[in-house]
């Protein structure tokens, strides 16, 4: 009988091959295409799937948008974590949803190649999030001095 116990400090070797799906899934879609949308999405489905295979069932990883109470909508967000027990507003046939504010818990982005442009980008867009944020009383923003 083989034993699974993982030891502490030690790389767990179940997630060690998630990883290596994850990047070669990445590496397929930079080999067969040079549109950014394709390469984009097949950048962001992996770790979706992944999210989704191993948060609990409390949280769930999708892609769009988010909605503050005021009505404001965000921009498209790669990866948003949202706390399933809010309800989506929208799901679209390719996936992605249109979440309230209350359910994010977190923002990803997902880059293959990571520039000094799209780092000022992921910034800019990081600080419209936690202002879009601020719509709710405590909910962003006060953190990091905003």
């Amino acid at each position: 009988m083989q034993n699974y116990k993982h030891k502490h400090g030690t790389p767990n070797p179940i997630i060690q091959q998630e990883e290596k799906a994850i990047l070669l899934a990445v590496d397929r879609a930079l080999c067969s295409s040079s549109n950014s949308q394709t390469i984009g999405k097949n950048e962001e489905i992996p770790l979706l799937t992944f999210l989704n295979r191993y948060l609990p069932p409390t949280l769930k990883a999708a892609s769009g948008h988010f909605i503050t109470p005021s009505g404001n909508i965000s921009s498209q967000i790669d990866i948003m974590v949202l706390d399933s027990r809010y309800p989506l507003l929208a799901e679209n046939s390719d996936g992605s949803v249109l979440a309230m504010l209350h359910s994010v818990v977190e923002a990803i982005e997902v880059k293959t190649n990571l520039s000094t442009k799209d780092v000022r980008k992921s910034w800019n867009d990081g600080v419209k999030i936690m202002e879009l944020a601020n719509d709710i009383d405590g909910y962003g923003g006060d953190e990091w001095g905003q």
